[in-house]
């Protein structure tokens, strides 16, 4: 806020009338002032987007686990329920 006050001004806010116009060195100095501004939004805005993009990574990677845990004890279940009646049956032939 200080700097807009410090900043550039147009020759009429200087007391020199309408034709003169601010000096090319304040212009540019805004200029790069406005540049630097939308370069600290763009990579703030692409750092949040960029912590979004691993928070859903690491759900995805998350529910990829528990999914392939649920598969394996499903997996581990209908061996021990094959096991169990391949057992059944073979102590009936006997």
């Amino acid at each position: 806020m200080l700097l807009h006050v410090l900043g550039p001004k147009s020759g009429y806010t200087r007391g020199k009338g309408n034709g003169y116009g601010g000096s090319a060195k304040a212009r540019l100095q805004v200029e790069q002032q406005q540049k630097l501004r939308q370069q600290q939004e763009k990579i703030t805005h692409l750092q949040n987007e960029l912590e979004a993009t691993k928070k859903e990574m690491e759900e995805y990677k998350m529910n990829q686990t528990r999914t392939i845990a649920a598969l394996e004890e499903r997996l581990i279940e209908m061996i021990t329920r094959k096991t169990r009646k391949e057992l059944h049956d073979d102590d009936d032939y006997e």
